[in-house]
């Protein structure tokens, strides 16, 4: 298997990981977690959408401070069947 499509499952699977660690948090705490996380990877991992001279560079992006006034909840419903 070619190197790249192992990185990208790992991307994948670290992307995954994070959604579920946060799922299991106050919204918060979550909300820092996941961009704490976010950016670990976007610097370090190899199937970063930067370039590694990008990478290098990377410092964190100015967020907003975080606001429980735009956090939404919403129900999920699967979709309509379409015959």
């Amino acid at each position: 298997m070619p190197k790249d499509r192992v990185q990208l499952g790992d991307w994948r699977r670290a992307v995954a990981e994070i959604y579920a660690a946060i799922r299991q948090l106050d919204p918060e705490r979550g909300w820092s977690t996941f961009r704490r996380e976010r950016d670990f990877l976007i610097k370090t991992h190899a199937q970063s959408p930067l370039s590694e001279p990008q990478r290098e560079r990377f410092e964190k992006p100015e967020d907003f401070p975080y606001d429980s006034q735009w956090r939404l909840t919403v129900p999920l419903e699967p979709p309509s069947s379409q015959s």
